[in-house]
């Protein structure tokens, strides 16, 4: 097979790039304008940032996530990991969806899920249709705005024990307004949740604190009742089952006493329970993510004006991919026969 030259398929494919300069100019100044205004059309995106912690003085023993939290804080895998989800599980963005707007510039707005919707509607392109989330039902606004707040809500941990929740909106105003209810929301199901194990707990313990109440007052009236009854009996026959009997209400009383103690401070954790969520920073602006529309076409030019080159001279370089290719077959064939011979 006759070899390539390399030096004339290269001037060949320069002179073919010159003949059709204009061709290419015109491809890639179209694809450059067309991507610098599609970018021109995007928004600019507001991340909102607060930073909080765990409070461990006033955390109380209840075996929720953030007690877990605030003894494990090191943990990023393990218990620190609870509370992101907790962040941005479904029952907090339903509650952050649900809460009342009263927001005197646009009372258009009757719940957070109202302008969680129009903000977001700002990322449509034109010929795009925007969601109408005046004649959409409550329910069905809640589930799409609470998407949409698992989509662009995150938590951030750092070693300390720190976090940070984070949120995107396109909207500044917006952004650090949303972030401030995302946190109130879970302060509030934090309280919600303790006082509600606390009460379970009282009433768990309560109710076990009777029935051994009532249990220790039968035994220590069966025990006085058998004292009674057997007084004038031989004290060795008496003396092994009274022990018996007195030694079970010894035990009964100790559990009843323990159950006192477990009620009392059931008691206070229900009357005293706190949130153990503390704000360090309020939410702040952190991070404005202008489209880069110069930067894009840009980029966009220079990937058109390769591929455009690459186009005109298509045939030529199948022309050399396939003599590459029947090289290779043919030294294939030559040592396989030579190996042979």
């Amino acid at each position: 097979m006759e070899r390539i030259n390399y030096n004339e398929v290269f001037s060949t494919a320069i002179t073919i790039i010159k003949k059709n300069w204009w061709k290419i100019f015109i491809v890639v100044s179209i694809s450059a304008s067309l991507a610098f205004f599609y970018k021109k059309l995007q928004p600019t995106q507001y991340t909102a940032k607060s930073i909080f912690y765990p409070d461990k003085k006033e955390a109380v023993f209840s075996g929720n996530a953030l007690e877990m939290i605030q003894n494990d804080a090191n943990v990023k895998g393990g218990s620190l990991g609870i509370l992101s989800k907790i962040l941005t599980s479904r029952a907090i963005t339903t509650r952050v969806a649900s809460v009342p707007c009263d927001n005197e510039e646009h009372p258009e707005y009757k719940i957070m899920a109202d302008w969680i919707l129009d903000d977001n509607n700002k990322t449509c392109m034109p010929w795009e249709t925007k969601t109408n989330f005046r004649k959409m039902e409550r329910s069905e606004k809640i589930r799409k705005a609470s998407k949409i707040l698992r989509d662009g809500c995150f938590a951030i941990f750092d070693e300390s024990g720190f976090m940070s929740l984070q949120n995107n909106c396109y909207s500044e105003d917006f952004a650090t307004y949303e972030n401030q209810v995302i946190i109130n929301e879970l302060i509030k199901f934090n309280f919600e949740s303790n006082t509600q194990k606390a009460k379970e707990d009282l009433l768990n313990v309560s109710h076990r604190t009777d029935s051994i109440n009532k249990i220790y007052e039968s035994v220590k009236y069966s025990t006085a009742e058998f004292g009674d009854q057997h007084k004038y009996m031989i004290k060795s026959v008496v003396q092994l089952p009274l022990e018996d009997m007195l030694e079970q209400k010894k035990i009964i009383e100790k559990r009843y006493l323990a159950l006192i103690d477990l009620q009392e401070q059931a008691l206070f954790r229900y009357q005293h329970d706190k949130p153990i969520i503390k704000i360090l920073d309020t939410p702040f602006i952190s991070n404005v993510q202008e489209p880069h529309s110069f930067t894009f076409a840009l980029l966009i030019g220079i990937l058109t004006l390769l591929f455009s080159c690459l186009f005109l001279v298509r045939k030529l370089l199948a022309t050399l991919l396939k003599s590459e290719i029947g090289s290779m077959i043919s030294k294939g064939k030559n040592t396989i026969a030579a190996a042979q011979a």
